[in-house]
């Protein structure tokens, strides 16, 4: 629950503040918390990472993999294809895109809005295909209760990327709907 308290969190700030260095740690904090659930929802275990969790090992065996599959993804998808969460945040790397020249600023933006419903989408139809003695009640009714029945593209809500971090330099703000996780809250916020 930390990591989607703390998704949900960073996504709403987003949308509040208009300091670059906050948005930067904003955003940073975004796309970490999204490759931690990205892969916990719809990576397989490997024998190098004994420890990690997966929502297979909630699932009775090869539940989680025939669902995950035929979940919504297109946002998550483009970002694991162009290798966004390493090449733009994770690390250190020339591939980073400089927000100068002649590159589209439609390369630096994160769709924020459309994946935190694609995650919270899936970790509702997680929740509702977990074992119940492997999830404990409390955790099924916060995962349960994230269910988005809205499509990703009516919550526009972009980030973009900047030079040496991550910069937030454009904001749609979300229109109607409701999030919400544990203390946090998001919804009805005006454009």
């Amino acid at each position: 629950m930390y990591e989607v308290d703390t998704l949900v969190y960073s996504t709403v700030e987003l949308g509040k503040t208009m300091d670059g260095r906050i948005e930067n740690a904003l955003l940073e904090s975004f796309a970490v918390h999204v490759r931690c659930l990205n892969d916990f929802l719809w990576r397989d275990r490997r024998k190098d990472l004994p420890r990690d969790a997966f929502a297979s090992d909630f699932c009775a065996p090869g539940t989680w993999e025939a669902v995950r599959d035929s979940l919504p993804q297109r946002a998550l998808k483009e970002i694991r294809c162009r290798k966004r969460f390493g090449r733009e945040v994770m690390h250190l790397t020339y591939d980073r895109i400089d927000g100068v020249g002649d590159q589209d600023s439609e390369d630096k933006e994160w769709p924020c809005g459309e994946v935190l419903i694609e995650i919270a989408n899936a970790l509702g139809t997680f929740a509702d295909t977990a074992l119940k003695d492997r999830l404990d009640d409390r955790t099924h009714a916060a995962l349960s209760g994230l269910l988005v029945t809205r499509e990703p593209e009516s919550l526009a809500l972009n980030a973009v990327t900047g030079a040496t971090g991550v910069r937030l330099g454009q904001i749609r703000q979300v229109t109607g709907g409701t999030i919400n996780v544990g203390d946090v809250w998001a919804g009805g916020i005006g454009s």
